[in-house]
């Protein structure tokens, strides 16, 4: 009720010199109790605070994801080049349809794909944009660094390797950026 920027950057952690993090509540909630006009709120308040932001929202649908989704300057959606990943895209994107939300920028971004001779395999990138019925916008190649920093919660770039991954998502995401229609959100589909 009392939102506003000084309390929402006060709730923020500086979690890199180019971001801040407003990371999820200690205690588990129900997703349906999550009141619409409070997010929309929050975002307007986070639009007015900082250059972009970042949403990540779960995988289900709730009543106020419509809400979220509206008010995005796009959404990404992320997947791996599996058969299960690829399923779940696909849903998402039928849904967004469903929805109404056509008029939103959609970007997908293939995550975790390897490469070369000794690939794990799995799904083409073509049969990929086939089994989503449109095209992979980006795509972020499989890097132990990303996984040892994750692991080790620690920033990329500080990682062995992760310099030249940090550059590659770097590239990605000013290009989200660039696809976003003009506002000041996007949101990520989670699924990669």
């Amino acid at each position: 009720e009392r939102l506003d920027g000084t309390l929402l950057r006060g709730a923020m952690v500086r979690a890199h010199e180019r971001f801040d993090l407003l990371g999820s509540p200690a205690s588990v909630y129900p997703v349906d109790s999550i009141d619409p006009a409070a997010i929309i709120a929050t975002i307007a308040t986070a639009s007015r605070e900082y250059t972009h932001t970042l949403i990540d929202l779960p995988l289900l649908w709730a009543h106020w994801t419509h809400a979220v989704l509206r008010a995005s300057s796009a959404i990404v959606l992320i997947v791996q080049l599996n058969v299960p990943s690829l399923r779940q895209g696909r849903r998402q994107l039928d849904m967004l349809r469903q929805e109404e939300l056509d008029d939103v920028p959609v970007i997908v971004v293939a995550n975790r794909v390897s490469s070369g001779f000794f690939g794990r395999g799995g799904v083409s990138l073509k049969a990929a944009e086939k089994a989503l019925g449109r095209k992979v916008d980006h795509v972020v190649p499989e890097s132990p660094a990303i996984r040892a920093a994750a692991e080790a919660g620690v920033p990329l770039n500080e990682a062995s390797g992760g310099r030249s991954a940090e550059k590659k998502l770097v590239q990605v995401m000013e290009a989200i950026i660039r696809a976003a229609r003009p506002a000041s959100t996007a949101v990520q589909q989670p699924g990669g």
